[in-house]
């Protein structure tokens, strides 16, 4: 059976979209856990965030009640959206800081003393992953590397079935891709990442 070139990239594209999906799965995560120690810093404001989403509820019961009896409920409303609006602050400031402060930190160290002096609890959380977070996209580097290298290898080889030998010598795992006929292999390059990036297992 022959095996086509753009066979070979179709599924080494959806191997790296595995891999890479899982790594940045991982690193949401990891900056989940950041903003959730960022707001455990926010509490004199998540306090009054609460007040005001009780406040919204019970004045949205009064009028809902009443509402028979009133006139410019329009107005009520609009009014109440604006006082009521402290309720998606929390999670604008938390974003808002996570992203002009604490991500320059993590990944360039920049902003340390702002760090230090507004958000020390933070800055001692975000030192205790910093490693694992640089670990997560130095591989999502290396997978990226070996997309390049992987297609590169495709291209450069005559036939697909070249291509697919190639692709295996190399380490790639193609036991759920059905190869061609047995050919002579070319010469096999070399990787420069470790190929179970892509095959799962690292």
């Amino acid at each position: 059976m022959k095996v086509g070139k753009s066979e070979l990239y179709d599924y080494v594209s959806v191997k790296i979209s595995k891999q890479t999906s899982g790594v940045l799965s991982e690193i949401t995560d990891l900056q989940q856990s950041v903003k959730d120690e960022i707001r455990k810093n926010l509490k004199d404001v998540e306090f009054i965030v609460q007040k005001a989403s009780a406040l919204e509820e019970k004045i949205d019961k009064a009028i809902q009640k009443n509402v028979k009896y009133m006139t410019n409920t329009w107005s009520i409303v609009n009014k109440l959206s604006h006082a009521t609006g402290l309720i998606s602050f929390v999670d604008t400031l938390v974003n808002g800081i996570y992203e002009n402060l604490v991500k320059n930190y993590l990944e360039w160290g920049s902003g340390s003393r702002t760090m230090e002096e507004h958000y020390p609890e933070v800055k001692v959380f975000v030192d205790s992953i910093a490693d694992e977070h640089k670990e997560l996209q130095d591989r999502r580097t290396k997978i990226n590397t070996l997309n390049s290298e992987l297609k590169a290898v495709i291209k450069s080889s005559s036939t697909g079935a070249k291509a697919y030998k190639n692709l295996v010598e190399l380490g790639l795992d193609m036991t759920d891709f059905t190869p061609s006929t047995a050919t002579s292999l070319p010469a096999v390059q070399k990787l420069s990442e470790d190929v179970c990036l892509v095959n799962g297992g690292c």
